[in-house]
């Protein structure tokens, strides 16, 4: 079960095993605070808001060792009543420079738009090629989404991922059963995994039968299409 107060899984799932806290507990606030949003960009929320704070904080880092002062320069402006129109003749001021916003403030401001919405198909497929041993960048070419999206996307899935890759582990494993014959399932199967393009060696994986036998079959059946096309 995910541990999301001691251990959350956008500070845990790195490669490298490493969690984010293990780096930042030996840093400063502000260089700890930096990295940690940039550990998590695309797992947890809005990645240009996490990259947006990220140098919100290393801004304030080189302001405090600069010598600024930082409420002078990070602080936003007071509100001040709205000016009345300047008359066309007088030529424009040039624009004040707006203040480093904090991260609440940046929040708000995001112009990040997410992509549409995953659908259970999606979902299905996606978790099935997973626990079958596809890569991430594989499944994210298959579905036609990024792979910080699909990564992002799979994290909520991780139990039922290693439930299935559990129960094909354990197929595999198991002796061939004394009958080698495919059933109009498995054909159907076969014939759908080759349009989309898996190949011999997919189509075996996801059929879980051995790749010399779904090449005999996949012959017999290309064979049967073509002679029923002609």
């Amino acid at each position: 079960m995910t541990d999301l107060v001691n251990h959350p899984p956008h500070y845990t799932a790195h490669p490298s095993g490493v969690e984010c806290i293990q780096i930042t507990e030996h840093m400063g606030f502000c260089l700890g605070n930096a990295v940690k949003y940039i550990w998590r960009a695309d797992l947890k929320s809005d990645a240009i808001t996490d990259l947006e704070k990220a140098r919100w904080y290393i801004d304030r880092e080189i302001q405090r060792r600069t010598g600024a002062d930082p409420q002078e320069e990070i602080a936003p402006a007071p509100k001040q009543a709205k000016p009345e129109p300047v008359p066309a003749e007088i030529s424009e001021k040039p624009a004040r420079a707006q203040p480093l916003r904090s991260p609440a403030r940046t929040l708000q401001r995001s112009k990040f738009k997410p992509g549409p919405k995953w659908t259970p198909e999606e979902d299905e497929q996606a978790i099935e090629m997973t626990a079958r041993g596809f890569t991430i960048a594989e499944v994210a070419a298959k579905i036609g989404r990024p792979e910080h999206g699909t990564r992002k996307r799979l994290l909520k899935f991780s139990a039922e991922v290693k439930s299935r890759a559990g129960k094909f582990l354990a197929a595999r494993e198991a002796p061939d059963p004394p009958c080698n014959g495919f059933t109009p399932e498995m054909d159907a199967r076969l014939s759908r995994y080759m349009a989309d393009g898996l190949g011999i060696g997919g189509a075996a994986s996801m059929l879980n039968v051995q790749r010399d036998k779904v090449q005999a079959r996949w012959e017999v059946l290309a064979e049967a299409q073509q002679e029923a096309a002609e």
